[in-house]
């Protein structure tokens, strides 16, 4: 039988409110696929745009999913120090948000990643 381990996933947000959903539920999609045990923390470095609210609404749909604040922009350096002293599971992975939600599109292989992608998240 083939080993699983447990996975945190993270990534910092800063003003990302027009990607930050999607890539939540593309980190669960890929993640369940890997494994059993996993979070995924997202790091709000202070944004001032909609990205708190968005992420509030994702908290009741991915029970996974672990926000973290910082009341003020403490700059990227100390959002992924935070993601890291926050992270519980035996393997680490950290990427970034700021992606087009066209280019995760054509690099998703997975039909039902494209169809659940396409989806409003907060659904």
């Amino acid at each position: 039988m083939k080993e699983q381990y447990s996975i945190s996933a993270f990534f910092p947000c800063y003003n990302d409110g027009g990607t930050i959903a999607s890539m939540v539920a593309l980190m669960e999609l890929t993640l369940r696929n890997f494994t059993n045990d996993y979070e995924i923390l997202v790091i709000d470095d202070g944004s001032s745009d909609h990205s708190r609210e968005i992420l509030k609404g994702l908290e009741g749909k991915y029970e996974r999913l672990k926000v973290i604040l910082h009341e003020k922009n403490r700059g990227y350096g100390s959002a992924l120090k935070t993601g890291f002293y926050s992270a519980t599971k035996e393997l680490i992975f950290y990427t970034e948000t700021r992606i087009q939600s066209r280019s995760i599109l054509e690099h998703a292989g997975n039909n039902e990643i494209r169809k659940n992608f396409q989806k409003n998240p907060l659904e």
